[in-house]
């Protein structure tokens, strides 16, 4: 007679700060999972928020849950914490502002049912907005998931991901790649580390999660992000330096070695070079309000969107090289 096989009991880890109101949503939605209750918990890790992020805590919970506060330390030492704090065989990381459907728990458990070492991230569905806007319905498309199982390293995301407990101690943790306690380049970080070590990256397809991003609520706030993480990205290249050329964003945005670059990739650079400018960008951002109120449809607000964004990315990168030069680094 065949023994039926108990499934692994898991821990889902929230890190969050100062957004009690997205994490009682967030929790809502953890309660309504297909996984049995009473194989998996949730771990709030409160980084020393000033909100009372402890007063949306059920009070009944349909899950065990447990609320751990910390000083502010930044999301890295939260997740770090949080899986420390853990009894569970797999560690789900969620952030505080996802929404997940019921079926999450049971995917990001079943994509690791994998003969090799796997790390399974979720997928992740652009916010539900009120309003239309050109903007939000262009940028919600292109920073939803795609739905190929498997992935790159580069498409881990630290928000929405799943792995193996002794495997997360065994790739490092998470590490805060600035020293500044955010979270830029984090995913990136934790997942070229398990790559190297043989790890393989795979979509939970059906582990999809609802993301209340703020980012990309307009072109200004995007831009503002993607320049500050482009600045970082610069201590990420100090830290591994082959990882530069496995990310195609900044390829016509280094320098340009005279020497060694190709004369495509020269002009690329110089062509980059120039629409970057801040004559370039100041006519490009008044033709994309002029497009966005008079022909949202158009074509080439597409264009001018990329444009805009990888001109926010170049100055951020550019930034970035020359304040690491100014401090010696």
């Amino acid at each position: 007679m065949s023994r039926e096989i108990s499934p692994p009991f898991a821990s889902v880890i929230i890190p969050t700060y100062n957004r009690k109101d997205s994490l009682r949503l967030t929790l809502d939605s953890l309660a309504h999972q297909t996984y049995a209750a009473d194989h998996f918990e949730v771990i709030v890790v409160d980084d020393g928020g000033s909100d009372d992020t402890a007063s949306v805590m059920p009070k009944r919970p349909l899950f065990a849950l447990r609320y751990v506060r910390q000083q502010n330390q930044g999301a890295a030492a939260a997740r770090n914490r949080g899986a420390v704090e853990a009894r569970g065989e797999i560690l789900i990381f969620l952030d505080d502002d996802i929404r997940v459907v019921p079926e999450f728990i049971e995917a990001m458990v079943a994509a690791l049912d994998a003969p090799q070492p796997t790390v399974a991230v979720g997928s992740l569905q652009p916010p539900e907005w009120e309003k239309s806007h050109p903007f939000r319905d262009r940028y919600a498309r292109l920073t939803a998931s795609a739905p190929e199982e498997e992935i790159a390293f580069v498409d881990c995301l630290s928000g929405i991901f799943a792995v193996g407990r002794e495997d997360f101690w065994r790739i490092g943790g998470m590490q805060d790649v600035a020293g500044d306690g955010r979270t830029a380049w984090g995913d990136v970080d934790f997942g070229y580390r398990a790559q190297r070590l043989g790890y393989r990256f795979r979509r939970a397809v059906q582990a999809m999660g609802r993301h209340d991003d703020r980012a990309i609520s307009d072109l200004a706030t995007y831009c503002q992000v993607q320049e500050q993480a482009s600045q970082q990205a610069v201590i990420l290249f100090e830290k591994y330096p082959d990882l530069s050329h496995q990310i195609p964003m900044f390829r016509d945005k280094t320098p340009i070695d005279w020497r060694e670059d190709a004369l495509p990739l020269i002009l690329r650079k110089l062509a980059r070079q120039a629409l970057s400018s801040p004559p370039a960008m100041g006519f490009m951002q008044s033709a994309v309000l002029h497009l966005e109120r008079h022909a949202p449809s158009s074509r080439a607000l597409d264009l001018l969107y990329r444009w805009i964004i990888s001109g926010c990315i170049y100055r951020g990168y550019r930034r970035g090289l020359h304040g690491r030069q100014g401090d010696g680094s």
